[in-house]
């Protein structure tokens, strides 16, 4: 069942969603960095996309401008689809003599001038903050890509045409940039108990007033949305500094038997199809069988359970992905 502004059936959405403010950038991440994508919504023309990134289903969909418009598409996106991370990307005002133009912003939190956060009727102000375990994951990727970032606050502002001097006076107090989507986002991850984080680019400078064009703001945020499927990727494989900073798939497994009881056949089942189920593609890998992609390891190992005991070595003798040997 849908929604007044959603009409994509249960299921349509991936776990995490990429949230850009214009329809017209959700078209081109799906188009450009998504693999089978197929549009899933386009009621009054907010479009959303589901497809896969390095065969991680992510989806994309536009929020539309302002924190009204992201509060109800990312409330329904929480409640009605079960979405479990949403990352807001588009562009940001710098505000601060630290950033310049294609900057790439991590919004820690999100200062405000809005009422949003007032509908909970709190005794006090609401601090709207992003998930530690998607800005970690983000600090990490953008180090592995080499993409430089600015960590810090943001002001989710409900006025666009400002006087520059009043936004200006929240870059006094340390806040990085202007948007207007952030603060809600935030708020609506908070009441759902889900995960949000906004990763932004500099598009203009106030205090400079350097500015991109509107063709430069839609198609050229490259290293922003490669950072944010990153971001998706982890969270779908479990593999991020908040759960499970570990590279070696072998110590993993070698803590499965030791430490869980399970069996070499069992921690091998868990980390090969039930991992893949676990995602929603278990139809296409985490297992040898007829019409699936192909992806298999070879093991230097007598047996099972050699694999399990030899913790801090590589027994991965041949890697075969979608039927290549890599």
């Amino acid at each position: 069942m849908g929604t007044p502004h959603n009409e994509a059936a249960q299921g349509a959405f991936a776990k995490t969603v990429l949230m850009p403010g214009d329809p017209l950038r959700a078209k081109f991440i799906a188009e450009h960095f998504l693999d089978g994508a197929k549009l899933v919504n386009n009621v009054r023309g907010v479009q959303g996309y589901t497809g896969t990134y390095r065969d991680t289903p992510v989806s994309v969909m536009a929020s539309g401008m302002g924190m009204p418009s992201m509060g109800i598409y990312s409330y329904e996106l929480f409640h009605t689809y079960d979405v479990d991370n949403i990352i807001r990307v588009g562009s940001v005002g710098s505000i601060s003599p630290r950033l310049k133009l294609r900057d790439v912003v991590l919004g820690q939190a999100a200062c405000t001038d809005s009422n949003y956060p007032r509908q909970y009727g709190l005794d006090g102000t609401f601090s709207p903050i992003a998930d530690f375990t998607l800005l970690e994951s983000a600090v990490s990727a953008a180090r592995r890509l080499g993409v430089e970032t600015a960590v810090g606050n943001l002001l989710s502002s409900d006025v666009f045409y400002r006087r520059t001097e009043d936004t200006l006076a929240w870059g006094r107090l340390g806040v990085l940039a202007v948007e207007m989507e952030s603060a809600a986002l935030y708020c609506n991850a908070a009441e759902a108990g889900k995960r949000a984080l906004a990763v932004c680019t500099v598009s203009d400078n106030l205090l400079t007033g350097e500015a991109l064009s509107t063709t430069e703001r839609q198609t050229s945020f490259t290293q922003m949305i490669t950072l944010a499927l990153e971001v998706a990727v982890a969270m779908a494989t479990d593999f991020n500094p908040g759960s499970c900073p570990c590279l070696n798939l072998q110590f993993v497994i070698n803590l499965g038997c030791l430490k869980y009881k399970l069996t070499p056949e069992e921690v091998l089942t868990a980390v090969t199809l039930n991992g893949a189920a676990a995602i929603d593609m278990a139809d296409q890998v985490g297992s040898v069988e007829a019409g699936k992609k192909g992806d298999l390891v070879i093991w230097d190992a007598p047996d099972l359970d050699y694999i399990c005991y030899r913790v801090g070595s590589n027994l991965a003798k041949t890697v075969i992905k979608a039927g290549k040997v890599m």
